[in-house]
């Protein structure tokens, strides 16, 4: 049942469900605030070779720089509102 599924086999299941669209953006929000550090590595792995590495454009947005730099490509930080080179 979906009310009995862990934070982290709910958003795996997000994420499968979505790679199985062809989508030409996808958008991910702050998912990792609530997991732990291996939960954390495995979204990151799966988003990393399913849907990045794919091509498809991908915004995350998370508020720990950590969690950024795992990701493969271009990152890009905001401060109040304006971007930072």
């Amino acid at each position: 049942k979906v009310e009995e599924l862990t934070l982290l086999e709910s958003y795996f299941i997000a994420l499968v469900r979505m790679n199985l669209r062809k989508l030409d953006i996808v958008l991910i929000d702050n998912i990792f605030d609530a997991l732990n550090d291996d939960e954390c590595n495995f979204l990151i792995e799966f988003i990393n070779k399913t849907i990045i590495e794919k091509g498809v454009t991908t915004v995350i947005a998370t508020t720990k720089n950590e969690i950024a730099e795992k990701f493969n490509g271009r990152i890009v930080k905001m401060e109040n509102g304006s971007i930072q080179d």
